[in-house]
């Protein structure tokens, strides 16, 4: 069934002048397409209303476009064609730009890579560097500590050692004054012993004297010489 919208369209597309139409045609002629009839033909567009009412109905919105509207569409198209080239332009140079600046933007972004590769092996080196040191401390903290032990156990002996050389110096002192001791003692005892002795060999020696200054007793010289002997030893 055909409304009578759509009659009326159909009418108003009839009004318009050929030319018009023609153009208006071109330009939607992918969109939908329009009959031309003439005012007096009636019997035609009879055949053509039994042929919309026999076919399904198919609903498509259609924009009816009068003189004026078709005129500023066709400015509007005119505009859009006059445009498009500078939008293309714009287009092509913004990718030429975007280009050039990945371009230029490539190598730095090589450096970059290469310098962070390049911190974080310094970083790792350090790292590596830093636990190396740590053991190294460790293990020399050990060291002095063992050295230090074994200087104790050195010095404890060394003492040990001091202390029983001194005991016996000690004791070779004790035994060197005892003799000391001794010795002057045996001299002393043997000076007191000769002074003891002294004065008996004196007058003994006196009396032998008085007997030989004496000439009035011959008989003293021809004495015996035995008897002198025992007055001497005396």
């Amino acid at each position: 069934m055909v409304s009578e919208s759509d009659f009326s369209k159909d009418v108003a597309v009839q009004v318009l002048p050929l030319d018009k139409i023609e153009e208006n045609n071109k330009q939607k002629a992918n969109d939908i397409f329009i009959s031309q009839y003439t005012m007096g033909q009636k019997d035609a567009l009879r055949t053509v209303l039994k042929q919309k009412a026999q076919s399904m109905p198919v609903f498509k919105e259609v924009k009816v476009h009068l003189l004026e509207d078709a005129g500023i569409e066709k400015d509007a198209v005119t505009q859009e064609t006059r445009i498009s080239p500078s939008g293309i332009d714009s287009a092509t140079t913004v990718a030429a730009a975007t280009a050039a600046a990945i371009a230029t933007a490539a190598p730095l972004i090589k450096v970059q890579s290469d310098l962070e590769a390049k911190v974080n092996s310094v970083t790792e080196l350090l790292s590596k560097l830093q636990e190396t040191d740590k053991h190294l401390q460790r293990v020399t903290e050990q060291q002095t500590s063992i050295q230090r032990k074994q200087e104790k156990l050195h010095c404890h002996d060394h003492e040990k050692q001091m202390n029983v050389f001194m005991e016996q110096h000690i004791k070779h002192l004790e035994k060197l004054q005892q003799q000391q001791i001794d010795i002057q003692t045996h001299f002393i005892s043997a000076a007191l012993k000769t002074s003891s002795f002294q004065p008996v060999s004196m007058s003994s020696s006196r009396a032998v004297e008085k007997y030989s200054v004496k000439p009035e007793h011959p008989n003293l010289g021809s004495c015996n010489p035995s008897l002198y002997n025992t007055f001497a030893s005396k």
